[in-house]
């Protein structure tokens, strides 16, 4: 018999939403998507209540998947309302391990047990067949080849995007830069660079970048062959699109999961670094540039250069133990 699971996702994060879709949609298993709408300090009795309001909403599951720091508690609460229920948290629950059966979280969170699944990167929902149905919702057959996908991320708790901020960017990634002008200059700059040399550029913001930024992105557009697409259009999300049409792949350094998704690719992924630090990112970041899954990027692209990629971990070491513990 097939189980049938919840998700339960922090409302409006949809990185931690795709990847827990990602792990159910791989597995096999029926879901329903439940989006916990808490504040980021909520009182026991809110969390309760979102349990109160779960309980009205059967068929009941046999696995609750927990993704967000809001989600987290309330899986916990339903777990002891209803021990028979198999918990599975994705990254670090900041909750006693106990408290979940098993808990998938990426090397660089450092998180240690007997029910702990550690993995390079994070969970995603990039497929073979998507990869394919992504080359069919948007065209690009048009432009030039080679292609090169650049992903930019955005402001977040450890890379301030402000414009006094990027006068530091990049300083210790490019050295051979000169002080000024300001460092998105620099990846402005290089991207030309890039395309006068013979690359189509396809630049795909998300919802964190700037707007400055995109606009400044954008009077760099070069008839057909730099282009800045929107994140959405309608009901179409390019980013499948661009991840499947792409030659390379440039990322910027603020976002695990973008870069978890390019190296689901196989193609070569360069990391774009920016101004700010933080340990765990620092930590992925040179896990990768070590195992030689991705570069760091210096200004340019090796067109020789072959990436190596573990084998799918999806299919050696995710699935697999996922299905064993469940089965204990």
């Amino acid at each position: 018999m097939v189980p049938f699971c919840w998700i339960l996702a922090d409302a409006g994060k949809i990185g931690s939403q795709n990847q827990a879709i990602g792990l159910v949609e791989r597995m096999k298993w029926p879901f329903n998507l439940h989006c916990i709408d808490l504040p980021r300090i909520a009182f026991r009795a809110q969390q309760e209540r979102w349990v109160q309001e779960l309980e009205h909403h059967p068929p009941y599951p046999s696995i609750v998947v927990s993704a967000g720091r809001r989600s987290h508690p309330v899986a916990v609460l339903f777990k002891k309302r209803h021990p028979e229920v198999f918990s599975i948290a994705l990254l670090n629950p900041y909750r006693s391990l106990p408290n979940f059966d098993l808990a998938i979280a990426p090397e660089h969170e450092n998180l240690r047990g007997p029910n702990v699944l550690s993995i390079q990167g994070v969970l995603h929902r990039i497929t073979t067949e998507k990869l394919r149905e992504g080359l069919q919702q948007q065209d690009f057959s048009t432009l030039r080849r080679p292609l090169l996908g650049v992903l930019i991320g955005g402001i977040s708790k450890h890379y301030n995007w402000t414009r006094s901020a990027a006068e530091s960017l990049m300083a210790h990634c490019l050295p051979f830069v000169p002080l000024t002008p300001p460092r998105f200059r620099v990846l402005i700059t290089a991207l030309q660079k890039l395309h006068d040399e013979g690359w189509s550029v396809v630049v795909l913001p998300s919802r964190r970048t700037p707007i400055w930024l995109i606009k400044e992105l954008e009077r760099c557009v070069a008839a057909h062959s730099f282009v800045v697409v929107a994140r959405e259009t309608g009901a179409l999300n390019p980013y499948i699109s661009v991840l499947a049409a792409s030659d390379a792949l440039l990322v910027t350094a603020d976002s695990v999961s973008m870069i978890s998704e390019a190296c689901a690719t196989r193609k070569p992924v360069y990391v774009f670094h920016l101004a700010g630090f933080s340990r765990k990112l620092a930590a992925f970041h040179n896990a990768l540039y070590q195992s030689g899954s991705v570069r760091p990027f210096q200004g340019f692209i090796d067109r020789c250069w072959k990436p190596v990629r573990k084998e799918s971990a999806w299919e050696t070491v995710v699935a697999t133990k996922v299905r064993d513990f469940f089965r204990q």
